[in-house]
């Protein structure tokens, strides 16, 4: 699992069609922002239902008139009793002939995931449309990176309303995207990854999901929680501290399923975790604890 962060001038060429729309269309003169990511605002209570964040040109920011572009489930959703809830962003519905009017799919009474009429789950670009190649496009999982969603970058670890996943092939493009011809002047400050941030594909779609925020690290004990790598595979995956996560003993199948490539086969060992770490549950989530720790 490859997460890129970095001070230096950020990354993206927009992911609009390409001979009908221009980033500066939405953007206005001089602002440089991470345009090609849909703007969401979350208006109920579950995370499910949406509507489009407008830019204002004087600020060079996305706002929501009603609801906040982050959201968490309150309690009792996602109670079809089906697989842990992975957040709205796997349930991205895609409209446009470029896929460029994003909003969120909604369950119905059968509890499946539905799109209104005229969108769908995947991302398929109309030929005929000439679209530009959109620098989040992913075929699998290990096309996609998180990084900043910002030139500078985030002051400490990093978060997830700070963090976008972009195809790998696309990260220097878009730093540059981000920092424009100038070169930033950045704060002085110590920046460290977040290992629970991690780049998945979704709908043709590269995605972060955090880990400490999902139910499969959700907990009522310690021994319901477990030490993991980042990585795909365990048997050889980092076990730097930077790249471990603590997730509940339970959810490896779907964990591995947001993070491995479709019919990938992980070699047969055991993996080995440093004997300094553990995880244990802390007010309602696995979370990882060290020795060394206060």
């Amino acid at each position: 699992m490859r997460t890129a962060w970095t001070i230096a001038p950020l990354l993206l060429a927009a992911a609009a069609c390409g001979n009908s729309h221009s980033p500066d269309d939405d953007m206005g003169m001089g602002c440089h922002s991470d345009f090609a990511a849909p703007h969401l605002c979350f208006i109920d209570e579950c995370c499910e239902a949406t509507e489009r964040a407008t830019f204002d040109p004087t600020s060079c920011s996305y706002e929501c008139t009603r609801g906040s572009q982050t959201c968490t489930p309150a309690p009792g959703c996602g109670t079809c009793g089906d697989e842990p809830d992975a957040g709205p962003v796997d349930r991205r519905c895609f409209g446009g002939p470029c896929c460029d009017d994003v909003m969120n799919a909604t369950r119905n009474a059968e509890c499946d995931y539905e799109c209104p009429d005229g969108y769908s789950q995947v991302c398929e670009p109309d030929p005929s449309a000439f679209c530009a190649p959109s620098p989040r496009a992913c075929e699998v999982p290990s096309d996609c990176v998180v990084t900043a969603n910002t030139c500078c970058g985030e002051c400490g670890q990093a978060t997830l309303e700070g963090s976008t996943s972009v195809n790998e092939d696309f990260l220097e493009t878009y730093r540059d995207s981000l920092c424009g011809d100038e070169e930033p002047i950045c704060p002085a400050c110590a920046q460290s990854p977040n290992p629970d941030l991690v780049p998945t594909c979704a709908g043709g779609i590269c995605e972060v999901i955090d880990v400490g925020a999902l139910s499969i690290s959700e907990c009522s004990s310690s021994d319901e929680c477990r030490v993991r790598t980042v990585d795909c595979c365990e048997c050889g995956g980092s076990t730097d501290p930077g790249s471990l996560i603590a997730i509940r003993t339970d959810a490896e199948g779907f964990y591995s399923a947001q993070v491995c490539d479709p019919e990938f086969g992980c070699p047969e060992c055991a993996p080995v975790y440093p004997a300094d770490v553990d995880a244990v549950c802390l007010d309602g989530r696995c979370t990882l604890v060290y020795e060394d720790s206060p």
